[in-house]
């Protein structure tokens, strides 16, 4: 595979504020839900996509591709309607009290947690993987049918970094499905089923993926996404702490959550490997935040020494 297909796959650096003019994040990629990025011809692309104008969150190249997905789409559809139907009547409620006047709609808040959540999925998956390290070094470590990860977050800050502007204030790891209301286990129980095909070709690379479900108490609302574990990431020794050893096993999400640090996987020509670094996010224009990368951090202080020690096996 060339240099640049492969850094096709870097982690994104550049990220935009959101607003009430759109139903998706405006950092996420939109491709036909049924053919995929690369499907439907090299001439389609995002704004001639169409919206199901059920959920309003999955997005078609072509009426044929809608009604070849919608045996698969339907379940999803119906629990995502319903879910906006909850977030319309919270919105309407929180109108009501006129606690918060400048707080954005759900919807963006919802994107917002998109994003946060992708800013942070490098670090979340290390964190887990150390939590499920020190229970057993099996791998996987957990079945995705019947149990997944649980984080508890509120609003931190609407107009905060975006890396920052939730806050993680707890977790369960691993969480049992049937611990959960019928609509979060009918949700993740579909949501794993997407899980089945990827995980039964990845699993031979090492690597396993897991449901995440992200839940914000106040506005209340849910979002489901992917944790990638990999079989290093159970190796304790992998996650350096910056907080205190009897910290609950959440604590170094928040902790790089309140800093603003971001782990970024980019392909490294030189080592010909993937490597993740820690950075910030800085402000570049009103709405684009662009990651940076920290010099100083102990972390890629340590990934500095292994491409160094890699370089002098090269030599050999």
């Amino acid at each position: 595979m060339s240099s640049s297909a492969l850094k096709a796959h870097d982690d994104k650096i550049l990220f935009k504020a959101h607003n009430d003019s759109t139903n998706l994040s405006r950092n996420t990629k939109r491709a036909c839900a049924a053919c995929g990025p690369h499907g439907g011809g090299e001439h389609v692309v995002e704004t001639d996509l169409k919206v199901c104008t059920g959920c309003r969150r999955i997005w078609y190249c072509s009426g044929d591709c809608q009604k070849k997905d919608w045996k698969r789409h339907k379940p999803f559809c119906q629990i995502h309607q319903r879910q906006q139907a909850a977030m319309d009547q919270d919105a309407q409620t929180l109108s009501a009290i006129g606690t918060q006047p400048n707080m954005p709609s759900l919807n963006v808040l919802r994107d917002m947690l998109a994003d946060f959540a992708n800013l942070h999925h490098r670090v979340i998956s290390v964190v887990v993987g150390h939590e499920l390290g020190k229970r057993s070094n099996a791998f996987p470590p957990l079945d995705f049918k019947t149990d997944c990860i649980s984080l508890s977050l509120k609003l931190r800050d609407p107009d905060a970094n975006p890396a920052s502007i939730y806050e993680f204030t707890g977790g369960v790891v691993p969480c049992p499905l049937n611990s959960l209301d019928s609509e979060k286990q009918q949700l993740l129980a579909l949501y794993a089923e997407k899980l089945s095909e990827a995980n039964i070709h990845s699993s031979t690379l090492g690597m396993f993926f897991i449901p995440a479900l992200l839940r914000v108490e106040r506005p209340p609302f849910v979002y489901i996404t992917t944790v990638e574990l990999r079989r290093d990431h159970l190796d304790l020794n992998l996650l350096k702490k910056t907080v205190p050893d009897d910290a609950p096993w959440w604590a170094q999400l928040d902790y790089n959550a309140q800093k603003g640090l971001v782990v970024r996987r980019h392909w490294n020509d030189r080592f010909q490997t993937y490597v993740e670094l820690l950075g910030t996010l800085k402000q570049k224009e009103a709405d684009i935040w662009r990651w940076e990368k920290a010099e100083d951090s102990r972390g890629n202080q340590r990934d500095k020494e292994e491409l160094r020690e890699r370089k002098k096996l090269f030599k050999k």
